[in-house]
């Protein structure tokens, strides 16, 4: 991966009761500010998407998680966005200093959410059709 490259990842985590878990963007963020959205973001050079999902969600929210691929989509913007399912596995939600509020919610409820993050409720639609 060069380092010009646009990839990310986004990981929908659901708990016991399929709510998925949504972060609201702190204010000061560069990107999308108090915006409802996933846990996510940039690949690191020569890491895999299984990886950063990992990650991502360590980072941003304090939780272990066994992701589980859903596709790749392509953003309005020309970044490569390979999206992830994943059960919660352990941990209490801390959030970084990316995010300033989190909630979890049925995808009823988040298709409520107003000022969302591009494509969030398709994201969690397709996580929700676990794979095979």
């Amino acid at each position: 991966m060069g380092t010009n490259e646009k990839v990310a990842v986004v990981v929908s985590v659901f708990d016991e009761q399929d709510r998925v878990l949504c972060l609201l963007r702190s204010e000061t963020d560069t990107w999308k500010p108090l915006h409802w959205g996933l846990p996510g973001g940039h690949m690191d050079r020569g890491e895999g998407p299984f990886s950063a999902a990992i990650r991502e969600t360590r980072e941003e929210c304090n939780l272990v998680v066994e992701p589980y691929y859903c596709g790749v989509m392509l953003s309005d913007d020309g970044w490569t966005i390979y999206q992830y399912g994943a059960r919660y596995a352990g941990g209490e939600v801390r959030l970084s200093f990316e995010h300033s509020d989190y909630r979890w919610l049925t995808l009823e409820e988040a298709s409520k959410l107003e000022h969302v993050t591009p494509h969030l409720i398709q994201s969690i639609e397709k996580a929700l059709v676990e794979p095979e």
